[in-house]
C-alpha cells in the first residue's frame, strides 16, 4: 500500500490534478458560487466543444498514435457541409449535414492516415502538414467567413438545450 501512494505522488499528473483541486476551492471560497448548479452548467456549455474535441484526441493517443490537425479537419468539414446546403438551400432535418460533416471529416482522416501508411512518416508530423494543408483550403481556397444564415435545423439544433436546470434560490425572490 505505501508503495503505491509513493508511487502516485512520484507522477506529475497527481500535482497538476491537486493544483486544480486547490484553485477551484479557492474560487469556491472567494466566490461561494464556483459549485452551483448554474455555474456548473454554464462551465459545460463553454467546454462542450473542447471536451469532445479532448475526447477524440484521447483516443487516438490510446491507440498509440497523435494527430494535431483535429482542429483544421473539424473547422474545414463543417464549413464545407454548411455552405454547400446554404447554397443549396437546404431545410431538411439535421441529419444530412451530421452525415456530411462526418463524411469530409473521415475523408481528411484517412487522407493523414494514406500519407501515414504510405510514407512511414511519425503522425505528428504529418498532422502538423496536413493541418496547415487545411487551414489553407479553408481560408484560402474557400476564404471562409462566418455565414450569416444556417440552414434552419443546423440552427435549431444550435439552440436546442440538453436539459435545463432550475435554481429555486433565484426564483424565490421574483
Amino acid at each position: 500500500m505505501q508503495k503505491k501512494v509513493k508511487k502516485i505522488f512520484k507522477s506529475s499528473e497527481t500535482y497538476i490534478a491537486l493544483t486544480v483541486v486547490a484553485l477551484f476551492a479557492l474560487i469556491q471560497i472567494q466566490s461561494g458560487i464556483f459549485f452551483t448548479d448554474v455555474n456548473l452548467v454554464d462551465m459545460l456549455r463553454a467546454y462542450i466543444v473542447p471536451i469532445m474535441f479532448a475526447c477524440g484526441t484521447l483516443v487516438v493517443i490510446v491507440s498509440g498514435g497523435i494527430d494535431v490537425s483535429f482542429p483544421a479537419v473539424a473547422s474545414l468539414s463543417i464549413f464545407l457541409t454548411t455552405k454547400i446546403l446554404d447554397d443549396a438551400g437546404y431545410t431538411g432535418t439535421v441529419l444530412l449535414p451530421i452525415v456530411m460533416t462526418m463524411v469530409f471529416g473521415m475523408l481528411l482522416e484517412a487522407v493523414n492516415g494514406l500519407i501515414i501508411a504510405k510514407t512511414r512518416l511519425p503522425g505528428l508530423i504529418v498532422t502538423l502538414g496536413t493541418q496547415s494543408v487545411y487551414w489553407g483550403i479553408l481560408h484560402g481556397v474557400f476564404k471562409a467567413s462566418e455565414i450569416a444564415m444556417l440552414p434552419q435545423s443546423m440552427a435549431d439544433l444550435s439552440k436546442a438545450n440538453l436539459f435545463t436546470v432550475f435554481n429555486e434560490e433565484m426564483n424565490m425572490g421574483s
